[in-house]
């Protein structure tokens, strides 16, 4: 009797399980259903666009520098570098790169140019390839822009796309710029002299062979100037390379490959997540389904109890096979 009581119990459980795993319960965690194409652009936070120009073409910059621009001294004492903070008093050059890649290569394109124009910046190079019939368009550009603006500019830029890889490399040239300026000094102080000599000088040799020490000294001071000038412009404004390409597909992010605790650790809270999503689920199919959980229960017990009552009605007509007695077993 316990046996076919729990075999019927047991088949109910079956048969209870199986429904609740065959109703759709996700279609009540979830709203809305989105691609993944628009899932990994929205995680991306990008803002898709692009460009199009037929063929190859090569651009000569593509703008002037701006009327105004921030003094070099201004520059050197309120540049930041990426996280931020303040580097007072140092002259780094900062440079950076990064590439996007777009569905839309014209609007990213524009967008690009948009951010330069906002940012006070400038092409200084440009090229394009690619046309707009095989959407396999990419162009390549050289940005100078305001070290005052050059983290602000680097924080807008997944406007332009989805970024798929970006690299940053600042160079501190303080001590390199000093030991120029510290020449630049030296040259001019041995011009000022080889002046006060040559006004001096009565004999022709001696002339003719100060204006020769004069004309090396003042080549070494044209050298050291356009070292300077070359210095505070890279300082002055910083350079990004930006390469935007055009994609039917964007390319996966690249997988982090985890240790073994962070492993655990994920696995761990994975495990917590599953357990609390599978209750909720549970409980959200057994309120879509309980009518037909209970029309179920009651149908299962009905079935249960006939099945029992016939297995005792059989049971009491069966007679019980009587042993053999002593007396029956002497007769024999």
């Amino acid at each position: 009797m316990k046996k076919i009581r729990f075999l019927a119990l047991f088949m109910s459980l079956i048969i209870v399980s199986t429904l609740l795993i065959s109703c759709n319960s996700a279609d009540f965690k979830y709203a809305d259903t989105e691609s993944a194409d628009s899932i990994y652009v929205q995680n991306s936070k990008a803002e898709i666009g692009f460009v199009t120009d037929g063929g190859y073409t090569y651009d000569e910059p593509m703008a002037e520098e701006p009327m105004e621009k921030p003094s070099v001294e201004e520059s050197y004492n309120y540049a930041s570098n990426t996280n931020g903070s303040v580097v007072q008093g140092r002259k780094i050059i900062y440079s950076s790169s990064f590439s996007v890649e777009t569905k839309e290569y014209e609007k990213s394109v524009e967008k690009l140019k948009a951010l330069v124009d906002e940012m006070g910046a400038w092409f200084e190079n440009s090229n394009s390839y690619g046309t707009k019939e095989n959407s396999n368009r990419y162009s390549y550009y050289t940005i100078r822009v305001p070290v005052a603006n050059y983290n602000a500019f680097l924080s807008r830029r997944e406007t332009i796309g989805v970024i798929t890889s970006s690299s940053e490399n600042n160079r501190d040239v303080t001590e390199q710029y000093t030991d120029v300026e510290a020449r630049l000094e030296s040259a001019r102080l041995r011009e000022e002299r080889v002046l006060k000599i040559l006004e001096n000088a009565d004999r022709l040799d001696d002339v003719l062979a100060l204006e020769r020490e004069l004309s090396d000294i003042r080549y070494e001071i044209e050298s050291y100037t356009g070292s300077l000038r070359k210095y505070d412009s890279q300082v002055e404004y910083a350079t990004l390379s930006v390469n935007i390409s055009e994609v039917a597909v964007y390319t996966p992010p690249a997988l982090k490959v985890l240790t073994f605790s962070e492993r655990l650790s994920k696995a761990f809270s994975s495990g917590i997540d599953d357990v609390k999503d599978n209750f909720e689920d549970f409980v959200v199919a057994m309120t879509y389904n309980f009518v037909s959980v209970i029309i179920f229960l009651i149908v299962v017990i009905v079935v249960a109890v006939v099945v029992i009552k016939k297995v005792k009605k059989t049971r009491k007509n069966k007679k019980p096979i009587e042993a053999p007695t002593d007396e029956k077993k002497e007769e024999k």
